[in-house]
């Protein structure tokens, strides 16, 4: 009988610990998803400057 008790409450500790796991990267998740929402696009996804007609035509003929 001894022995069952034991495991048992093993096995209850392991679900606790578990659970608790579970909340802690919960909160991690909700957290780094705050910090992304934060950041401008502008930062995460640079964009290609615009290029002049003239810009263009040397690209073209000059190859820079």
């Amino acid at each position: 009988m001894n022995m069952t008790q034991e495991n048992q409450r093993l096995l209850n500790w392991l679900n606790k610990e578990k659970k608790r796991d579970e909340v802690e990267l919960d909160f991690n998740k909700k957290r780094f998803i705050q910090e992304i929402r934060k950041q401008k696009k502008e930062n995460l996804i640079p964009t290609p400057p615009k290029l002049t007609i003239w810009k263009k035509i040397r690209l073209i003929i000059l190859g820079y």
